[in-house]
């Protein structure tokens, strides 16, 4: 099933799958443009199915979104998902990207639970700026685990000088930190 705009400027499609299985998708994408030459386009899916593996059941919902403008060097693309399972293992994630004329950036993050207590957490960011670049690069990763405790790692940079930064606590309340400047040339960043 799908549609258009009176005027044409945008578009829509729905589409329905299912089987013997138990197989189920859900889907939407849409689209559109404007007369200054601006372009979108998005869409969202939700499966449910059954794991050929585990035999465990499934659900996995994701969506996408992208722009450009029709004036300007410029554009971002936003993309997510989450995916859970039958035990309770969970991963939920986002990408995201954008760019005006020389400016450009990049973010990720995201969550694992392993469905038995341990947690997994991330989230990296880069921003770029200019011809010859001013970098910026902040990465975190976070864990908690049930019975050793917590574990965070973050990286910070605005310079060719990195900074690493571990910190780990444990349950039974021992916690250190440890700081290193780590000198290094960050290389240009590639943006499809």
């Amino acid at each position: 099933m799908g549609g258009q705009s009176h005027d044409g400027s945008s578009e829509w499609k729905e589409r329905e799958k299912s089987d013997w299985t138990g197989y189920k998708e859900l889907g939407v994408e849409k689209s559109g443009r404007n007369t200054e030459g601006d372009l979108w386009w998005e869409t969202w899916q939700e499966v449910l199915h059954q794991d050929e593996w585990s035999n465990l059941a499934r659900i996995e919902r994701s969506a996408q979104k992208q722009a450009k403008s029709g004036t300007e060097n410029g554009g971002w693309c936003e993309k997510w998902w989450e995916k859970y399972d039958a035990k309770c293992w969970t991963e939920k994630g986002a990408h995201k990207y954008g760019r005006l004329n020389e400016q450009s950036w990049w973010e990720k993050r995201g969550e694992h639970y392993d469905g038995i207590g341990s947690v997994l957490k991330w989230y990296s960011l880069v921003r770029v700026k200019g011809r010859h670049g001013m970098y910026c690069l902040v990465v975190i990763k976070f864990k908690l685990h049930p019975f050793l405790g917590w574990f965070r790692r973050g990286v910070k940079s605005t310079t060719e000088v990195v900074r690493c930064t571990n910190m780990v606590k444990s349950t039974m309340g021992e916690s250190w930190d440890i700081v290193v400047d780590e000198e290094t040339t960050m290389s240009k960043i590639y943006f499809p």
